[in-house]
């Protein structure tokens, strides 16, 4: 019983209780080094981290930056490990941390508003004001680039593609439909490279999501390349054979290749493995509306694996 309480205490010493758990931001010492070789001089610096409640036994750590707010990515941590380790700043945090935190959604929402009600100057002071206080926010990022996209940007919204691409927490379940959302945007912009880039980056950290692959179809087809967008389209139908959306884009492919091939061997399907004749046949039977959905995806199955490596651009509904 002394031994809970005393946890209990040491607990209370560093966290504050929030909603969704215990929050709390913490230091240590650190060193840095300035200058090379007999110059070298060695400086101890103070870091700030901060640390969230992620389930009913884990936490997560982040550092701190000098506008007091967590940036980065977060590493996981045993709240036993950080007051062993750990110097608490439950003032800091009350007074700077918690604050920068709350003003940085405040700008976040803001700029997502002014960006819905089509107040596009006012939605990009927001959103840059948050970036002034985390340069790498995925939000705040995400929101700045569809705005651009959405009037037409093109050169602003390609330096957020840069930043975004490179960024696997923009890629996370939680920003879904941001990403989905400006993946459809670089699309309609006409920025198909891009959009094949940005969808191809999406499906190697989530590879069965059949709206990417669907997205990644229309962006191979608008850029002309029809073999990798059947390709892709074949496979987000092998996820998700009755998507209404899906199939009706299908439907018009399938109508499209066939009056193509009325009209001699299209140049890209000599690379196929399996006679182009045969190939659609097993489209225009998966088009058909008698088709079952498990025969469906049979026949995309087989779709798929005939048209082998077949990529836009390298390696998704709007």
């Amino acid at each position: 019983m002394a031994d809970a309480r005393k946890k209990m205490d040491r607990t209370q010493e560093y966290c504050v209780e929030a909603e969704g758990g215990l929050r709390c931001a913490c230091s240590r010492q650190g060193k840095s080094k300035v200058g090379t070789g007999t110059t070298t001089a060695v400086h101890l610096m103070k870091m700030f981290y901060y640390i969230e409640q992620t389930g009913p036994e884990s936490y997560g750590m982040w550092l701190i930056n000098d506008q007091h707010v967590p940036v980065g990515d977060m590493t996981e941590v045993k709240l036993s490990d950080v007051m062993r380790e750990h110097h608490p700043e439950v003032r800091y945090y009350i007074e700077k941390v918690a604050p920068a935190m709350r003003k940085l959604r405040i700008h976040i929402a803001r700029g997502d508003k002014h960006r819905r009600n089509g107040e596009p100057f006012t939605a990009e002071m927001e959103y840059s004001d948050a970036l002034k206080l985390d340069e790498r926010n995925v939000r705040a990022m995400f929101g700045m680039g569809l705005l651009y996209l959405e009037y037409g940007e093109r050169t602003k919204g390609g330096r957020i593609f840069e930043n975004l691409i490179d960024m696997d927490a923009a890629f996370e379940p939680e920003h879904k439909h941001l990403f989905n959302d400006f993946g459809i945007q670089l699309r309609k912009n006409g920025m198909y490279d891009e959009a094949v880039r940005y969808y191809g980056k999406a499906l190697a950290l989530c590879e069965d999501d059949e709206n990417l692959h669907f997205n990644l179809a229309r962006s191979c087809y608008e850029s002309g390349d029809s073999l990798a967008g059947m390709r892709s389209l074949a496979r987000s139908l092998e996820l998700h054979p009755a998507s209404a959306v899906t199939l009706g884009f299908f439907r018009h492919v399938v109508k499209e290749l066939r009056e193509r091939l009325a009209k001699g061997l299209p140049e890209d399907l000599d690379r196929i493995t399996v006679r182009p004749d045969e190939l659609l046949a097993w489209l225009m039977e998966a088009a058909s509306e008698k088709t079952s959905a498990p025969q469906r995806r049979e026949l995309m199955t087989l779709v798929v694996d005939a048209l082998g490596e077949a990529t836009c651009g390298g390696s998704g509904q709007a």
